[in-house]
C-alpha cells in the first residue's frame, strides 16, 4: 500500500505528462519531449513490478527485476528533473507529500531489488 498507491498517482500525473509530450511534440524541441517520455516508459514499468508485487500478478523474477531497476533509475531522473527544473509545475517543494510519493515507491522497489538479487543468487 505504501508503494503502489502513491505509484499510481505517480502513473495518473505520468499519464497527463504522456498526453501533454504528445501534443506538444510539434511545438517544443525534440530533446525535451524525449527527456520526458523516456522515463514515463521505465516508470510505467516499474509500476507494472510493483503491480506484480502487490497484486500476485506472474512475471518472471529477471522480467520484474529488470522493470524494477528502471522504475527506480526513472523515479530519481524525475525527481532530481524536478529539483532543476525552474518552472512551478513539475516543481517538488520540501512536504510530507514527497515523503509519501517518492519516498514509498523507492524504499520499496530498492528493498524488492535487493530480494530479487538475493533470489537470483540463491538460484543460480
Amino acid at each position: 500500500m505504501f508503494a503502489w498507491l502513491p505509484a499510481t498517482f505517480l502513473m495518473i500525473i505520468g499519464g497527463l505528462y504522456f498526453v501533454t509530450s504528445i501534443v506538444t511534440i510539434f511545438f517544443v524541441p525534440l530533446s525535451f519531449t524525449v527527456q520526458w517520455l523516456l522515463p514515463l516508459v521505465g516508470g510505467f514499468l516499474g509500476y507494472l513490478a510493483l503491480t506484480s508485487l502487490s497484486w500476485g500478478v506472474n512475471i518472471a523474477l529477471k522480467k520484474r527485476l529488470i522493470f524494477l531497476i528502471l522504475g527506480v533509475v526513472s523515479l530519481l531522473y524525475v525527481y532530481w528533473l524536478s529539483c532543476n527544473y525552474q518552472g512551478e509545475i513539475v516543481s517538488l517543494s520540501l512536504s510530507w507529500y514527497k515523503l509519501f510519493i517518492i519516498g514509498g515507491p523507492l524504499f520499496f522497489s530498492v528493498i524488492h531489488i535487493l530480494l530479487h538479487l538475493l533470489w537470483l543468487k540463491k538460484s543460480a
